[in-house]
């Protein structure tokens, strides 16, 4: 052994021990029962201890190398992480900006558009995540390897002197916490652990972030439930209740205070209501207030009658302006506690009268006592001219909308808001013969004969009325209402007359007809009686000759009113007013059966006549 080999060996042997080594020493061998058996190594060569030195040294740099390249690492992961957050960001923010532009047109799918953004964003969130994590394990990976190199090679170049102190060092009692940090190798061999929970905290820390970024970017909607805010009440009379609907406007105002945001741009008009609007104030006013309707109508609920109040806004309109989702469920009320309520007869006081002629008649009304029109309500009578008897005439009490207004004012309610009323009593034209009644037609009959007694007076001695027979008659009814002539009645006669030339020794009879007009016959009001002034009969004016065929130097002639034929006289009286009457004939059939049998007799008398004249002359 040389001598500096010796000296090294005494130095290790006799060094000096520190009071902590001591204690540790005494409480080793207090607590050890046999002293462990020490193996002592000669010591290392001086040019060894100096190449383990630079080991060390070497060691230790590239440790701080490795270190510094971990730290680079992490930097460049950090900045990867923040590139990817950005590169999300943005990402999000353009699918929120296509969505916002696909949400004006597309409506229901713009959202489901900005669920896939979203969920896109949430899958970027855990690749960096995982991006992270991957580059924390490799960076501890990196160092618990350098570091393990590190341990061997020290290991294999420990001196003896260090393997001595390893050895007492492991039967001292572990070392009391520091609490203000532990040293030695302790502190050395803590560094991976404490890198590689920096950078897990650092990664959560980004992922947070990332998950901060994408909620603040996504387009959230604000939910508004409208019904928590709407009440009805019912009031007035049962049967005649009123609802009046309220929305809560200052709490609905107070709820969503700067929560309800604009999605869409603002235009030029939008951006001036808002100078004088708060955004809850504007969607308020222009899309919700008023917009409800209640079933059943207005001013005549009852106690018990279920009315369900329904929303009319358009959800896709708000919606698509708004940063909002619209419930609007509606909602059912009950009517409850309306007042009970006395009805009257409205029709008590009423009075309907019926004038003037059918059909053109009319209805003349009055009415007293409440219904006298100062409460709000009156009559309505339909129709009220161009009356007939037996027409329907409809009474209605109006205005509606103003009897909730009348019961509210009265406390009273009618029972019965409409009556119907039959036409009668007014005088009308007959539209038929059969309504003329014996003792009328006896009466215009004797006008007719008394007009045939003065014609046929008129003619002198030589003409004598032989016979004046009630044949039957024509009736003809206007087929207009506005007509003048109503109704004309013809008495048909047949008239027989004796013409006797003395100086001539002739005596004829002759057969004609004729008929008198009695227009506008009526029929009388509550009676039923038919009138008509038959001092007004018109002569159906017509002339015809009969030629005797018998005088000197002319033959002589007479001129009488009245129709050869029957059918000459059908034709004036009926015939030629078919297109503004209606006819109804009933004339004997005698009269037409004689009438065909005594043409052939007359024209032979006439013959006869003619000859007789020419042998005469």
């Amino acid at each position: 052994m040389s001598e500096e080999e010796k000296k090294e060996n005494e130095l290790l042997n006799h060094s000096p021990v520190e009071e902590g080594d001591k204690e540790i020493e005494s409480s080793v061998t207090e607590n050890v029962q046999e002293e462990p058996i020490i193996r002592v190594e000669a010591p290392l060569p001086k040019s060894e201890a100096k190449s383990m030195e630079a080991t060390e040294e070497s060691l230790s740099d590239k440790a701080e190398a490795v270190e510094e390249a971990v730290s680079n690492q992490l930097e460049e992961v950090k900045e990867v992480v923040s590139d990817k957050v950005e590169a999300v960001e943005e990402t999000t923010a353009n699918s929120a900006e296509t969505v916002t532009n696909s949400v004006e047109s597309l409506g229901e799918k713009a959202e489901e558009l900005i669920h896939e953004s979203a969920e896109k964003a949430k899958e970027a969130v855990p690749a960096a995540e995982k991006t992270v994590e991957e580059a924390a394990a490799s960076a501890s990976a990196t160092v618990h390897e350098v570091t393990q190199k590190l341990e061997e090679k020290t290991e294999e170049k420990l001196s003896a002197a260090d393997r001595i102190k390893q050895n007492v060092n492991k039967y001292k009692p572990a070392p009391k916490t520091n609490v203000h940090g532990s040293g030695g190798a302790e502190d050395k061999s803590g560094t991976g652990k404490s890198q590689s929970a920096l950078i897990v905290g650092i990664a959560v820390g980004i992922l947070l972030l990332v998950l901060a970024f994408a909620y603040a970017l996504f387009p959230r909607r604000t939910k508004i439930n409208l019904d928590k805010y709407i009440s009805v009440n019912f009031s007035g009379y049962d049967g005649y209740g009123t609802a009046e609907v309220k929305f809560d406007e200052e709490s609905f105002l107070k709820d969503y205070k700067k929560k309800i945001k604009l999605k869409k741009k603002k235009d030029i008009f939008t951006n001036a209501l808002l100078t004088e609007y708060s955004t809850e104030a504007y969607l308020y006013d222009y899309f919700i207030s008023g917009n409800w309707s209640l079933d059943g109508v207005n001013g005549e609920y009852k106690n018990g009658d279920k009315v369900h109040l329904t929303w009319k806004i358009d959800k896709d309109v708000v919606e698509e302006a708004f940063k909002v989702k619209i419930k609007d469920a509606g909602q059912e009320f009950t009517v409850k506690d309306l007042e009970k309520m006395e009805t009257f007869d409205a029709f008590e006081n009423f009075k309907m009268e019926f004038t003037g002629t059918a059909p053109n008649g009319n209805a003349e009304w009055r009415a007293s006592g409440i219904m006298d029109g100062s409460n709000g309500l009156y009559f309505k009578v339909d129709p009220e001219y161009g009356l007939s008897n037996g027409d329907k005439v409809t009474v209605k009490i109006e205005p509606k909308e103003y009897l909730t207004n009348f019961v509210q004012k009265t406390g009273k309610a009618p029972k019965e808001m409409e009556k119907v009323f039959t036409v009668d009593g007014l005088p009308s034209y007959i539209d038929s013969a059969s309504k003329i009644d014996d003792t009328l037609l006896a009466s215009m009959k004797s006008e007719v004969e008394d007009m045939i007694k003065s014609n046929i007076a008129k003619e002198g001695e030589t003409v004598q009325l032989l016979s004046a027979e009630y044949q039957g008659y024509y009736f003809l009814n206007a087929k207009s209402s506005s007509s003048y002539l109503k109704n004309i009645f013809y008495p048909v006669y047949k008239v027989t007359i004796r013409i006797t030339l003395p100086d001539q020794n002739f005596v004829q009879d002759y057969s004609f007809f004729t008929a008198g007009a009695f227009k506008n016959i009526m029929e009388e009001g509550k009676d039923g009686k038919v009138t008509v002034d038959v001092n007004e009969m018109n002569t159906v004016y017509h002339s015809f000759v009969i030629d005797t065929g018998v005088g000197n130097w002319f033959t002589t002639k007479y001129y009488l009113d009245g129709f050869e034929t029957l059918e000459s006289l059908r034709n004036e009286c009926v015939t030629k007013n078919l297109a503004d009457f209606k006819a109804e004939e009933k004339i004997s059939e005698n009269t037409t059966a004689e009438q065909t049998e005594e043409a052939p007799a007359e024209t032979t008398a006439t013959e006869t006549t003619e000859t007789e004249t020419t042998s005469n002359s």
